[in-house]
């Protein structure tokens, strides 16, 4: 998700709970003024900076049961496990799971706010975070009703911390402007609620700076938590080594924003076109650049090209068909003809209906690592109307000491595995282990041991980290 459609999407609720606010406030004056002041004679007055507050709770609450409700059938399943989303975010580090996570907490901020601020009942704490914890966990209970999102534990405990934040910024500004709504409180007091909002940037202040100060990054295939093995009966139907040994660690540079602008226009210009500077986007972890003749290019910081060129399977007016059975060196010229060249050592192999498959498995040549696959498609005319291009290229960047064999082995006898099962089967056969490679979320590529299982029959995956 770009920042202008998260702008674009907040703009859209915004505008709806505007519409509400302004709705609630004539229906509220209307009442006032008529049934309150004029059938019923009361005497009490209207307060404009009350009215003003109710206006944007209203506003507010619209917001936040649109942007957690009108997503449509997006369901995504049930998340119990607390700090589960953190976790996850911790160990891909994709700028979307932190930002989701902190967005969860300022969406109820405004609650802590604005609830004490109109409500004189709800100036006490407690009934504030009570107020809260309720209205999130509302909220989820309507998302997992009505198949909406993920139902997730972390979201209520999110979204409680921003209620507690509000409600230390209700204090703090009730201590500058005692106006607003209570006696002047002592200034120790004010600022004992302000210690959620300082532990919370301490905490996401801490995590950046720990991850920064790492040598290398955080593993996908990290377990999240421990599978209980209890009562698990495990079988070993291959040898494993005990012996200690040495592996390569790879690095691969993630380009910046400006490095894949630059590779974009170097690649158009393979083509006699150039970037049109008005439609690119940019998102969390790709860059979409569009041609002055509509071609698109999608480039991946951590690697990877997609091309689509839908000129290239026109001759005029005239459809040019994808050519079947066209060798090897037909195919390379057109991709050299993109900028791109393959080692000899690549397999090439024919899909069918014009695609060809090029596909690099760990090969290694004066320090450098090729590995993954290009995938293209082929037409009669020596074009290419598509290519996927996800070989990535590595160099050597240390050697580290990993595990054994064995020593990964006990790490999954200890439920400490990434990939199936979440809860433990009644049988886990480990029919063969192999030695592999992962990108972590820095672009280094680090060893890693997968072993093929049955759980309960069904063929998985385990993935245990080498590196010690």
């Amino acid at each position: 998700m770009t920042t202008s459609s998260i702008i674009n999407m907040a703009r859209h609720y915004l505008k709806l709970g505007v519409i509400m606010g302004v709705i609630v406030s004539i229906a509220f004056v209307l009442g006032y003024f008529v049934l309150y002041k004029k059938v019923m004679k009361g005497e009490k007055r209207l307060r404009p900076l009350r009215l003003i507050g109710f206006g944007l709770f209203v506003c507010y609450l619209a917001v936040v049961c649109g942007a957690t409700l009108e997503r449509g059938g997006n369901w995504k399943g049930i998340q119990l496990l607390p700090f589960s989303s953190y976790l996850d975010a911790w160990y891909n580090f994709s700028i979307f799971a932190w930002r989701n996570l902190i967005l969860n907490i300022l969406l109820f901020i405004p609650f802590g706010f604005l609830l004490p601020f109109l409500f004189e009942t709800f100036r006490k704490p407690w009934k504030t975070y009570l107020a809260g914890g309720l209205f999130s966990l509302m909220i989820e209970v309507m998302q997992l009703l009505f198949r909406l999102g993920i139902y997730e534990t972390d979201d209520i405990l999110n979204n409680f911390l921003g209620t507690v934040i509000g409600y230390g910024g209700y204090r703090l500004v009730c201590f500058v402007l005692p106006f607003i709504g209570r006696e002047r409180d002592r200034f120790v007091r004010v600022m004992l609620f302000q210690i959620p909002l300082c532990l919370t940037i301490l905490v996401f202040g801490g995590i950046s700076m720990i991850y920064q100060c790492m040598e290398l990054g955080n593993l996908k295939s990290m377990h999240f938590y421990r599978v209980s093995m209890k009562g698990v009966e495990v079988r070993l139907e291959t040898e494993l080594s005990g012996e200690e040994e040495e592996k390569w660690i790879y690095r691969h540079a993630r380009a910046s924003r400006q490095e894949t602008m630059e590779m974009a226009k170097e690649f158009f210009s393979q083509l006699g076109f150039e970037v049109d500077m008005d439609r690119t986007l940019y998102y969390d972890d790709t860059a979409i650049y569009y041609s002055n003749h509509n071609q698109h290019l999608w480039i991946d910081y951590a690697g990877g090209v997609e091309l689509y060129d839908f000129s290239a399977g026109w001759e005029g007016n005239e459809r040019v068909s994808e050519k079947e059975g066209a060798d090897r060196e037909e195919v390379e010229e057109a991709l050299e003809g993109l900028g791109i060249s393959l080692p000899r050592e690549a397999e090439f192999e024919e899909l069918g209906k014009g695609r060809y498959l090029f596909s690099l498995d760990r090969y290694e040549k004066e320090g450098i690592m090729y590995d993954g696959n290009l995938t293209c498609d082929y037409f009669v005319n020596g074009k290419l109307d598509y290519m996927d291009n996800r070989i990535i290229v590595y160099e050597r960047y240390r050697m580290g000491q990993i595990k054994t064999e064995r020593e990964a082995y006990e790490e999954i006898i200890q439920g400490k595995f990434a990939g199936w099962p979440r809860e433990a089967p009644e049988e886990l056969t480990i029919l063969s282990v192999e030695p592999g490679y992962e990108m972590d979320s820095k672009g280094f590529y680090q060893p890693i041991y997968v072993f093929d299982v049955l759980c309960d029959q069904m063929e998985e995956r385990l993935i245990v980290p080498a590196l010690k």
